[in-house]
């Protein structure tokens, strides 16, 4: 929380994990009325007015609060202004010096008061506004006061397939389709030149021993060929930045797709997951390798026919054009076979993919296993395939490239054997003529050679489309929510209603008929392996979505409430800890907005994880791999919790916190945990360990068929003792009377026992 008020000029930002103040003293001169708690209120007035559907989450907050603490800009509560209207995917109109009744709702900027929202326009001239202070009427603005008309943006439709992403996209700018274009236009008209050199060449200079023509032309085709060049060059760095451009899109909003996916439609293979997602680059390249090739190639294949027509007249053009297309039917007739082998092919890669990746995640179980042989067929056996399906598509690609070549060598010397005969029969063409219709006709030509290329291009872009297509297919978060729910505080009351899930593979459903934890309890949930804790937990957190039934927090739908204001409301610790690579301190502010130092550094110490890095040169800034890989899971676990004492939860989820820690680690970590669960948030916890049921005061002991115990956790206890003392004694009983007899038990079989 920021409070940016006050006469002094004095910032006060209160760290949202800690709640310790550090004050920031600003210029006395700048005017202290526009503060962040003014433009807090300013967001919210908007939301209440119907302006905006959105609202601010506690990151953006505290990103807004930087115009308020830098003395550089004299514009700094404008600045902030236009950055909310961002945030909040509002419109903003021009700024003016007056307001107009037609650009209502606006926003007044006022001197030495602050923002101002304005909604309407009295019957005597004066003017509607709401203000920090209330409702008030301005028949006159004071000096200096600006208005930004905000109008709510359209709103614009997320692409719901991964073919209507890449128009979007194609559509979004296509100034460099003209561009291109011209630039081609004018390099292939250029490209007559040396057919038009060789025509004049054969014709005048030879036959009428014109030197001085000869040097004129020389020079003429020069500076034609040097042109040309400087085309090329600029229509490959306009293709260069169409590239980059559509890269760069296409490259965030899949990605962005992917992060949005929730866990439990997570395709299971990581490796050919990563495959898929990199799909879009052999789209992108198929769209504008198309655009091109039907925008520019095709339409100078007929334009150079004309020129051959105009030059050698109908006989001659019709043979290039009777080769072009026999050449496009043979190359056309092997599209379905490229699109095959280029299916085929690309599956067996990605399938590769995930093996590759398998493979370095699991090598150290694999190789306590010795089961890099299994591994090893795999790979072999997908690599045999993927070179036999690429050996077939080359083969097909040359054997198209091929016919296209034959197709070219017979145009040349038809066209050739045809000029020959009118010149000789009617004396209808010259020398020059023909060798000018044969260099042109070899561009005649060039779209078809080009063509066994593009099917390529078009067998495998059609593949990742598909790819991608059953990406854009899988669930989100929050699916189907129009409008999410954004509370600014939960209770937390979490309530399980006729639930039933199922993760991918799974026969037989977690089931849970009716479960509620009221606000402020502290519940433990203990169960055999299998018996859907872990589930259970993730419901709660709404990272995945029952297929039957509903959970509830504070009597709204989980899943309706937004997944970026979830997370901060909900402290989730999953039972699987994995870092990312980045430094130590990043991965403890992992998706905080603001942490102050002394707040990072007692959850730090409180954790002891300070005596962890005590030793490191680095600190805090010691450089973590992908994963975590080289930290233990206890220290994974370490850093999990720690970050989760940073966050200002009211609702705690956790999932065996401390089951890969040693005992004086875990016990400082129950300490910190005590004192960081405050008293009226609600906590869930899941263990195995009787240690951390201190952290509770009522227990479930959930089964597969459901919750078999739920109570005072005394009272669950001792029940578990007399059932576990109970299946003790008739187990002793037939082993006394052969001999044996069993006296050890854990607290884990015994709550196998009630199970």
């Amino acid at each position: 929380m920021v409070d940016a008020s006050g006469s002094d000029g004095i910032v006060t930002m209160i760290d949202g994990a800690g709640g310790d103040a550090v004050s920031v003293v600003l210029s006395p001169t700048r005017d202290t009325s526009f503060s962040h708690a003014g433009l807090m209120w300013l967001s919210q007035q908007l939301v209440s007015a119907g302006v905006t559907d959105y609202r601010l989450l506690s990151r953006d907050s505290v990103t807004l609060v930087r115009h308020f603490l830098s003395e550089d800009s004299p514009d700094f509560h404008q600045a902030a202004l236009l950055e909310l209207f961002e945030k909040l995917n509002i419109e903003a109109g021009d700024w003016t010096t007056e307001p107009a009744f037609i650009a209502l709702p606006a926003v007044a900027l006022i001197p030495d008061q602050g923002y101002a929202f304005v909604y309407a326009a009295g019957g005597l001239g004066e003017w509607m506004a709401e203000t920090p202070v209330g409702r008030r009427q301005y028949a006159s603005w004071p000096a200096g006061t600006l208005f930004l008309p905000a109008s709510p943006a359209v709103k614009k439709a997320a692409s719901q397939t991964a073919e209507e992403l890449f128009a979007t996209i194609l559509r979004k700018d296509r100034a460099w389709v003209p561009l291109a274009a011209i630039a081609t236009t004018l390099s292939s008209i250029l490209l007559l030149a040396t057919s038009l050199y060789s025509m004049q060449v054969y014709d005048r200079v030879i036959g009428q021993g014109g030197l001085s023509t000869l040097i004129v032309l020389t020079v003429g085709v020069f500076i034609a060929i040097l042109v040309e060049l400087g085309l090329k060059m600029a229509r490959s760095t306009i293709m260069d930045r169409a590239i980059n451009a559509i890269d760069v899109d296409a490259s965030v909003s899949v990605y962005a797709r992917l992060l949005a996916v929730r866990l439990d439609q997570m395709p299971p293979s990581v490796g050919t997951l990563a495959a898929q997602v990199r799909g879009f680059e052999t789209v992108r390249a198929f769209a504008l390798a198309r655009i091109i090739y039907l925008a520019t190639d095709l339409p100078f294949a007929i334009f150079f026919l004309l020129i051959i027509w105009m030059i050698g007249g109908f006989a001659v053009a019709l043979v290039p054009a009777v080769a072009f297309v026999i050449a496009a039917a043979g190359g056309l007739s092997l599209r379905r076979a490229i699109a095959e082998h280029a299916t085929n092919e690309m599956s067996v890669a990605n399938m590769r993919q995930g093996v590759l990746v398998e493979t370095i995640q699991s090598a150290e179980s694999v190789k306590a296993a010795g089961a890099g042989w299994l591994l090893q067929g795999r790979w072999n056996s997908l690599s045999r395939k993927s070179a036999n399906e690429s050996m077939k598509l080359k083969q097909l690609n040359d054997h198209a490239a091929h016919f296209a070549g034959l197709m070219q060598q017979l145009s040349y010397v038809f066209l050739v054997a045809t000029g020959a005969y009118l010149a000789v029969d009617g004396r209808t063409m010259t020398v020059g003529a023909i060798i000018a219709c044969s260099i042109v006709s070899g561009r005649v030509l060039g779209p078809v050679a080009a063509l066994p290329g593009l099917l390529v291009q078009w067998g495998n872009a059609k593949i990742s489309l598909d790819h991608l297509e059953k990406l854009f297919e899988l669930e989100r978060d929050n699916h189907d929510i129009l409008q999410s729910l954004s509370p600014s505080f939960v209770q937390g009351k979490l309530e399980v209603r006729n639930v039933e899930f199922a993760w991918r593979g799974q026969t037989t459903p977690f089931a849970l008929n009716g479960f509620t934890v009221q606000p402020g309890e502290r519940v433990g949930v203990i169960g055999s392996v299998g018996s859907g804790k872990s589930t259970l937990l993730k419901l709660f957190a709404g990272v995945i979505k029952a297929s039957k039934g509903v959970v509830c927090l504070d009597g709204m739908d989980v899943q309706h409430i937004a997944a970026d204001r979830r997370s901060e409301l909900i402290g989730y610790l999953p039972q699987t800890t994995r870092l990312i690579s980045g430094t130590l301190r990043q991965n403890l502010t992992l998706g905080l907005p603001y942490v102050a130092e002394d707040v990072l550094m007692a959850a730090i110490q409180a954790t002891g994880l300070a005596e962890q890095v005590a030793g490191r040169p680095e600190g805090l800034d010691v450089r973590i791999s992908e994963g975590g890989e080289g930290l233990s899971g206890g220290q994974k676990q370490l850093v999990a919790l720690t970050r989760l004492l940073l966050c200002q939860s009211s609702l705690w989820l956790l999932d065996e916190p401390t089951s890969s820690m040693d005992e004086g680690t875990e016990e400082r970590c129950l300490m910190a945990l005590k004192q960081k669960v405050r008293s009226g948030q609600t906590l869930v916890l899941v263990t195995h360990k009787a240690s951390l049921l201190d952290l509770v005061n009522r227990l479930v002991v959930l089964t597969p068929q459901g919750i078999a115990l739920d109570g005072p956790k005394d009272k669950v206890l001792d029940a578990l003792r007399q059932r576990a003392a109970a299946a003790q004694q008739q187990q002793q009983q037939p082993q006394q009377q052969s001999g044996i007899v069993t006296t050890s038990s854990n607290i884990r079989s015994t709550v196998q026992a009630s199970s």
